[in-house]
């Protein structure tokens, strides 16, 4: 880790919260440089001094999250490296993380959702599903999850404008069995809202009480829990209903 980087943050502060992650987690975290992908696709850009107290405030939040799973995750889903960079994008168009099939590492902005920490947790746990998806080789037997939907329903984004208004839960995307409008780009995007949503305490009530009025939300969540629950039963409080969802 260059001394530069570390100008404006106590060298103490990082590198303990590095030291910590690693040894309660396995996983080296990487701040001064970019992993060796092939992918062209894919632009970001490693943090420089003006950025470390974002790095520190997200690694705070990093190791909270980490903390939340079980031994059995962290065996079956083998992550080795984070990534923690800015300005990433792929295709042109800019994501919070990134999980690359086959690989032990994830990469997370840092810097994409600043200041919103619901949605920096949300998308930890949305990367980490992938990677855990992957890993432990959860298989979804012929068109499983896509029968769930409504008929006529295909996976794409961005999808075209909705003007309609989601018919049995006003706050919810337009159309029933998603937890969020990226849900809809494809059934392993569709999963890891669902699973990241689960994750987060406010989202996590919000879900469990949409899925009274949605029977396909309610069949997906259910499935989803019992996948993970069979994966490793330690996982079920996790994803159980948090607090009050009335």
């Amino acid at each position: 880790m260059s001394s530069s980087f570390l100008a404006a943050q106590s060298l103490s502060d990082i590198e303990q919260l590095i030291a910590g992650i690693q040894q309660d987690f396995g996983a080296r975290v990487i701040l001064t440089e970019l992993p060796a992908v092939p992918e062209t696709k894919i632009v970001v850009a490693p943090p420089g001094p003006e950025d470390a107290k974002d790095v520190h405030a997200f690694l705070l939040l990093l190791k909270e999250e980490l903390g939340r799973y079980p031994d059995c995750f962290f065996k079956e889903i083998r992550l080795k490296c984070v990534f923690l960079v800015k300005r990433q994008f792929y295709e042109n168009s800019p994501t919070e993380g990134l999980y690359q099939i086959g690989h032990d590492f994830i990469m997370l902005d840092f810097l994409r959702n600043r200041g919103n920490k619901i949605k920096q947790r949300h998308n930890i746990h949305h990367e980490l599903y992938h990677m855990l998806e992957n890993q432990a080789g959860f298989s979804w037997a012929g068109d499983l999850w896509g029968s769930m939907n409504v008929p006529g329903f295909q996976y794409e984004y961005p999808r075209p404008r909705q003007r309609s208004a989601n018919p049995l839960n006003y706050y919810a995307p337009s159309i029933p069995g998603f937890v969020t409008d990226y849900s809809m780009k494809s059934p392993d995007e569709d999963r890891a809202e669902i699973f990241a949503s689960l994750m987060v305490e406010n989202q996590n009530r919000i879900v469990h009480k949409w899925i009274k009025n949605d029977a396909i939300l309610k069949r997906k969540v259910e499935i989803l829990k019992q996948t993970l629950t069979d994966f490793c039963p330690e996982m079920n409080p996790l994803v159980s209903p948090m607090g009050n969802s009335e």
